[in-house]
């Protein structure tokens, strides 16, 4: 187990170790960067600072052997913990019995420590480790020879993580009691249901009882390997059984297929389009089949037979979203291909026949064309109609363009007009950045900009804990233990007490790591108004929060990033939440995907495994090396690196190699739509968390890396991923 720690305290007090040893000299590290390193995966680091014979020192140690997976040397320490004042002691003995080997125990120990586990189970519900407290008892029955009561623990549901190693371990019991077929039965479960485990791969490796499967199991198989995301895995097993494999659907085996090769892996849309052209007009699958069928044919680039088919779906289709789609692609393939003079006309067929949800975007391209052909004139309607959205990226690209078409007709005073209108209304946005910088540009001095003027309005917001007592007491003290998790299963239990200030409410959110839990006590009001000028700034401080702030804070600093931007990803990717998967099998606060996930892994030296994704250090770890990587690759620029980290840096270098005009122009000019619109968001909320938490000369310091003069068109080659 992973017992995590992190202390709002600066020092630990170290007393000297007794026991002689290169140890005596180190000086005490800080116990907020152990912590830190503890979570972030760095736990031969926290284990090397971790010096001294203080008790919270041998806490740490204990939990980085654990997470080194020394359970001998770990569970020592644990148990030399007891009595330890001001630790809490129901973590101090989960500890031990995740890591204690029963065998290792003298009989009497050994006879009465299913016992202490079961009264610990019973004092901790709700506690996120009590399956694998349940798993270590089931191995303390096995070590009393109690086969019985082993096998009986270990039935019933385990949540995925665990359900591998339950499994394994019954099968162990099984065989060892002498019950062979039990125990291939829940090997041949754990082969089937959880191949990406570590347990099944083991099992696997060992050559265990896993031959002779039916094609039907095969293809379980190979389906749950595309639900745990190992798609490549799914792939061999498919094509190894062929659609012509008895008691299969040659309908699932094609569609399955399809999927892998054209949305999943995205490596050969050609093979796909033959899987999903083989499904049969009755099939389940055979409506959205036609349409991906036609996705594929666009993504080859054969235009003709593409907007054939997707006018065959427009006009056949069953799904009433893909009918829009496929209409949408049809009107929008001439701007595709840079047709600027076909491109009006044709995105009109779309907006003539009613239009639908992607009515906003048809009416940018259409301006976009005129823009784009120099007919500066024709572009203004649709910019007027997207100038009245409510929403700023939508209102703020059409007054923004709006502005910079009426300068170039010669009418510069509305194009001030219009510009500074936008900066006054969306002052922490992409289009109010570009304003500003393009008003400074044409007036010669430098606008005037709350960004750069105001104070923060959170600095004399000084966040302080309650002195609380009972459940909120030990939910705090557990909090700044760092057993995060434990606590926030207390919430539930503490009721008006959370939120008796703004204060106690910030430091309390941000202690455990629940940035949106006191969202819903927060009239979410004057958000369209800055604090300071007429907003809500609780309002404010809930919808931006400094979420995981202690990983964020630490991760960026020494990564040299802006620990703020790591909250903006996180924000436009999760909205904070640790355990989203998106559809594209992103994971985690910082949505990774587990290719991109297991090479920064690798680079990291960290060991990976897809699950550690919802692990929030390990997550924002992966990510924050990521971000970095990709913001030394484009020129120092923040908009430039979320661009690339949604869309993937060789598309983005791509894109800039073949372009030459200013930042504003290329992110409009961005072929993917979600990828603009991402960049733009980001920038809009790194905007909005500096303003309300840094000081007016940091943000200052920062405008270089939010507006770059020019957007790069050579590139270091270090990142292709």
């Amino acid at each position: 187990m992973i017992l995590q720690l992190a202390l709002l305290v600066g020092l630990w007090g170290a007393s000297p170790s007794t026991d002689g040893g290169a140890t005596l000299a180190q000086a005490p590290v800080p116990l907020e960067e152990l912590v830190f390193r503890l979570r972030s995966g760095r736990a031969q680091e926290a284990l090397e600072g971790a010096v001294g014979e203080a008790c919270e020192a041998r806490f740490v140690r204990a939990s980085a052997l654990d997470q080194l997976e020394q359970d001998g040397e770990a569970a020592a320490l644990f148990e030399g913990l007891k009595g330890c004042p001001d630790l809490p002691q129901d973590e101090v003995r989960l500890g031990y019995f995740l890591t204690v080997e029963p065998n290792s125990l003298e009989p009497g120990l050994r006879r009465s420590l299913p016992g202490e586990m079961g009264r610990l189970a019973a004092r901790l519900k709700g506690h996120p480790k009590l399956p694998r407290l349940r798993i270590a008892r089931a191995a303390a029955l096995a070590a009393n020879q109690d086969w019985k009561a082993a096998l009986a623990t270990l039935e019933g549901e385990f949540p995925a993580g665990e359900a591998p190693l339950a499994l394994s371990l019954a099968a162990l019991v099984a065989g060892t009691a002498g019950q062979q077929d039990l125990a291939f039965a829940k090997n041949r479960n754990l082969f089937l249901t959880y191949p990406c485990s570590l347990e099944a791969q083991a099992l696997e490796a060992e050559g265990g009882p896993v031959t002779k499967l039916t094609p039907g199991e095969q293809f379980g198989r190979a389906l749950a390997l595309f639900r745990c995301k190992d798609y490549l895995g799914a792939r061999r097993l498919l094509e190894g059984l062929g659609d012509g494999a008895a008691g299969i659907s040659k309908d699932e085996w094609h569609w399955y297929l399809g999927q892998i090769l054209a949305e999943k892996l995205r490596l050969d849309p050609k093979a796909a389009l033959d899987h999903f052209r083989a499904i049969s007009a009755g099939s389940a699958h055979a409506d959205e089949a036609a349409f991906l069928a036609a996705r594929c044919l666009l993504r080859l680039e054969d235009y003709p037979a593409a907007a054939q088919g997707f006018r065959s779906y427009a006009r056949s289709g069953k799904n009433k979203a893909l009918k829009d789609k496929a209409r949408y692609y049809v009107a929008w393939m001439p701007f595709d291909h840079g047709l600027w003079d076909e491109a009006p006309a044709s995105l009109s067929t779309y907006l003539d026949s009613g239009g639908g949800s992607m009515t906003v975007y048809v009416v940018w391209f259409r301006a976009w064309a005129h823009y784009k052909a120099g007919r500066w004139a024709e572009a203004l309607p649709d910019l007027a109609t997207l100038s009245r959205s409510g929403n700023q990226l939508v209102g703020g690209r059409g007054l923004y363009w709006t502005g910079v078409v009426l300068d170039k007709l010669g009418r510069r005073d509305e194009a001030v007009e219009t510009l500074r209108g936008l900066l006054r209304r969306w002052p922490l946005s992409w289009y109010g950045l570009l304003s500003w910088k393009r008003l400074s540009d044409w007036t010669g001095r430098e606008e005037p900009w709350v960004f750069l003027a105001d104070p923060a309005p959170t600095a004399e917001l000084k966040p302080r804990l309650p002195g609380a007592r009972g459940t909120l007491r030990r939910a705090v003290r557990l909090a700044e233990l760092g057993q995060t998790a434990f606590a926030r299963a207390l919430l539930p239990r503490l009721g008006p007490a959370l939120a008796s200030g703004l204060g106690e409410a910030v430091a309390l959110s941000e202690l455990f790591e629940v940035p949106t839990v006191f969202r819903e006590k927060v009239k979410r009001r004057g958000l369209y108004s800055l604090p300071g000028h007429g907003g809500d700034l609780a309002a404010w401080v809930h919808e931006y929060p400094r979420a995981y702030w202690r990983l964020v804070e630490k991760e960026g600093r020494r990564r040299g990033l802006e620990p703020l931007f790591l909250d903006s990803i996180m924000r436009q990717e999760s909205r904070y939440r640790r355990g989203v998967v998106s559809w594209a099998d992103a994971m985690g606060l910082m949505q990774l995907i587990p290719p991109t996930a297991e090479r920064l892994a690798e680079l990291e030296g960290l060991p990976f495994r897809r699950e550690q994704l919802f692990d929030e250090g390990r997550n924002i770890r992966l990510a924050a090396a990521y971000l970095a990587m990709l913001r030394e690759e484009f020129s120092g620029s923040y908009t430039l690196a979320a661009l690339a980290y949604n869309s993937g840096a060789p598309a983005v270098k791509r894109f800039l190699g073949r372009k030459n005009h200013g930042l504003d122009e290329a992110v409009e000019d961005f072929a993917y739509n979600e990828g603009r619109n991402y960049c733009r968001a980001v920038t809009g909320h790194l905007l909005t968390y500096l303003y309300l938490y840094s000081s007016p000369e940091h943000r200052r310091d920062l405008l270089p890396s939010l507006l770059p003069e020019d957007a790069p068109r050579k590139f270091p080659g270090r990142v292709d991923f």
